[in-house]
């Protein structure tokens, strides 16, 4: 699809909640909204062929997989996704299994669908640094983002070999990723590859490629957990391949954080960075077992599901004191359904995830828990989260730099005094050139 091209997509019996995030997300894409009536859909065919289809089942008078399979007789070469915002009953592996290209739980996915279009909404790619090596001729473009300017600056051009003194620059900058233009992806994708053979590591993927794997893997994960088609052994299989094989064991603690700072994302990506960076810091500290942990930073916000959709997408600042009770029973629902499932899940994880909201100045929730009585898992589960919340890029503000939000966390009272000192002389050492543990 070119930036000139009108893109357009009809959505059949999507629900209000979701088609408004839909929209957003795809603000440059003409939309239709017809409801989900097979003899409507073939009484009043559309006079030309969508880019994009989306369908749900508000009021639908048809099958959800019959419907799929009469719009893909009337719209062949169309993708066809479907897309709610209600959790109960959605099962993704099945309905992408009876004819829907993919399936959409809002606002979870809210950032996935904007990677929906190549151009336009969503032009660039970011990669991580590591993956772009100085000196090296590149066939395509990279470019550096300046969130407060709201652009993207060309960083080097194709056909030119990389500058090692830019890139260093952007390293003291804690700049540690890089963008392409989609368009690009692919060539990136095969200069990764080559490079990875190069050094006679065939079965390796690219840092980029990694975190993208692990980020499909997580969304698996958490859908199905909401459908109850997730068993037990797909959690420890994703912490195994993903979060505690970090690759490039040599790299600081420190190091690998400004890796984990430059990926921000979507919903899965933070909670990918959240169970990655919480376990690094586990497994130096050793409040407990590090594979809990892990566990609990994957699951530690799929009771967001149960928030209403008005609420979750509310920015903080202007939710109201209603707002924030329901906000704040997100710990309590995440834990309903853990607990709900009969898959045998550990008493340690249910508590991590439950108190990830706790305070050590007892001003936390869901409970207002006294400082001695969180646990220290669930404070570096806590200090992860809003590590990665503060390392979001958001077009207009500031880039926050890690070394300033880990000061700014360390100052926190909602840490206990104890954690707050193991973590600088973690920081401190890692920074300095040390190899810790983790």
């Amino acid at each position: 699809m070119s930036l000139d091209a009108s893109i357009r997509a009809v959505a059949f019996g999507v629900d209000e909640p979701a088609l408004k995030l839909i929209k957003a997300a795809l603000s440059r894409v003409q939309f239709q909204e017809m409801p989900l009536d097979i003899q409507v859909m073939l009484n009043n065919p559309l006079n030309y062929e969508p880019d994009l289809v989306f369908c749900g089942q508000l009021n639908a008078k048809i099958n959800i997989v019959e419907a799929a399979m009469g719009i893909r007789s009337l719209y062949a070469t169309a993708p066809i996704y479907y897309a709610t915002s209600e959790r109960r009953g959605f099962d993704r592996r099945a309905l992408t299994k009876n004819g829907f290209t993919d399936a959409f739980l809002m606002p979870m996915d809210q950032a996935i669908i904007r990677d929906l279009i190549s151009e336009g909404t969503a032009d660039f790619k970011n990669v991580a640094l590591v993956d772009l090596k100085p000196e090296t001729v590149l066939n395509f473009d990279t470019y550096v983002l300046l969130p407060m300017n709201r652009k993207y600056i060309r960083f080097s051009s194709a056909g030119w070999p990389m500058d090692p003194v830019r890139i260093k620059r952007l390293l003291a900058h804690h700049v540690v990723s890089m963008h392409v233009q989609r368009a690009d992806l692919k060539k990136f994708y095969e200069f990764s590859a080559t490079q990875l053979k190069a050094l006679a590591q065939d079965t390796a993927i690219s840092a980029t490629e990694r975190l993208e794997r692990m980020h499909a893997a997580v969304r698996s994960l958490l859908t199905g957990f909401l459908t109850n088609t997730s068993e037990m052994q797909d959690c420890t299989q994703i912490v195994h391949s993903y979060v505690l094989s970090g690759g490039e064991e040599q790299a600081s603690l420190y190091e690998k954080i400004l890796r984990l700072a430059a990926s921000g994302g979507d919903g899965y990506t933070h909670v990918s960075n959240v169970s990655t960076l919480a376990s690094m810091l586990a497994m130096a500290l050793a409040p407990a077992s590090v594979e809990h942990v892990a566990l609990a930073g994957l699951l530690h916000d799929i009771g967001m599901a149960d928030v209403p959709i008005e609420v979750q997408t509310k920015a903080a600042e202007s939710r109201t004191v209603k707002d924030n009770l329901l906000y704040q029973r997100h710990p309590e629902h995440s834990v309903e359904l853990l607990t709900a499932r009969k898959i045998q899940m550990p008493e340690e994880v249910i508590k991590i995830v439950q108190q990830h909201h706790e305070r050590a100045d007892g001003q936390g929730y869901p409970n207002k828990l006294p400082g001695n009585q969180v646990l220290k898992a669930a404070q570096i589960l806590a200090f992860a989260d809003e590590f990665d919340y503060m390392m979001t890029v958001t077009m207009g503000k500031p880039r926050l730099d890690p070394k300033t939000a880990i000061n700014q966390l360390l100052q926190s009272t909602a840490y206990s005094q104890e954690l707050r000192e193991d973590l600088s002389k973690l920081f401190n050492a890692s920074a300095a050139g040390a190899r810790p543990s983790a």
